[in-house]
């Protein structure tokens, strides 16, 4: 068995449709995909222990979730915690015997990002901890399938502006030479004034590719957000657009 099915979803349950699902038993049921969840946003208790699940994304969209049962599956990557940073009504994770849980501060990285949670793999959060969660705890501000913002944005690094290189700017925006007599019969100008002009477009035209780089990286992000997220994406673009 791999996928999570509708008649599963609701056997044993009293719900009719998947919309008032609120408890999911999925115990050792050899599952690798409940991309079905996506469609149960009244979920608030979800049992997956003993299974093959390896990514959190189709989480992120049971937003009533409180306790979440995750010991014993396939997760590798602990950045897969950036799905549930939405989740703010989130008390309860399981994630032992998971691959990630043998990372590195692999605790007070997931309290990073999850400071709501009361308890971590039936271990009670303390107030201390979570002060040092946030002290010294990676925060993943990324999908992990996702390109960095910084790592999108190619063409123009610092150093190879420092050292002149412009081999990404398109050479027939540069002025020529019958730009160059045109402009000398008609405004008087000298070779200065040339390379004043040539570097100026320079400029405008490394200006432009940086905004478009910057661009596409945030319309990779945006495809990676939840409802929640994007609302808060929207908002805060009013408030920019209005100051």
């Amino acid at each position: 068995m791999d996928s999570l099915t509708v008649d599963i979803a609701l056997q044993g349950n009293k719900s009719k449709n998947l919309e008032t699902v609120k408890k999911l038993n999925l115990w050792a049921s050899d599952f690798n995909d409940v991309s079905l969840v996506k469609e149960m946003p009244n979920l608030e208790i979800l049992i997956l222990s003993a299974n093959k699940i390896s990514s959190l994304k189709d989480i992120q969209y049971c937003e009533s979730l409180r306790e979440l049962y995750l010991r014993n599956n396939k997760i590798k990557r602990l950045n897969e915690i950036f799905y549930l940073k939405g989740l703010k009504n989130l008390k309860i994770l399981w994630l032992d015997e998971n691959p990630c849980t043998e990372s590195e501060n692999y605790r007070l990285n997931v309290l990073k990002n999850l400071s709501c949670l009361e308890y971590l793999d039936n271990t009670i959060v303390t107030e201390e901890e979570v002060q040092q969660a946030i002290e010294v705890g990676e925060d993943f501000n990324y999908p992990p399938d996702s390109i960095e913002l910084d790592k999108l944005i190619l063409p123009l690094k610092s150093d190879e502006l420092a050292n002149g290189d412009n081999s990404v700017i398109d050479d027939s925006k540069s002025i020529d030479e019958t730009e160059k007599n045109n402009l000398a019969s008609n405004f008087d100008l000298d070779n200065d004034d040339y390379s004043q002009i040539d570097s100026t477009q320079d400029e405008i035209s490394k200006e432009k590719i940086e905004n478009d780089n910057v661009l596409s990286a945030i319309l990779i992000l945006l495809e990676n957000l939840n409802f929640n997220q994007l609302d808060q994406v929207i908002h805060q673009c009013k408030k920019l657009k209005n100051s």
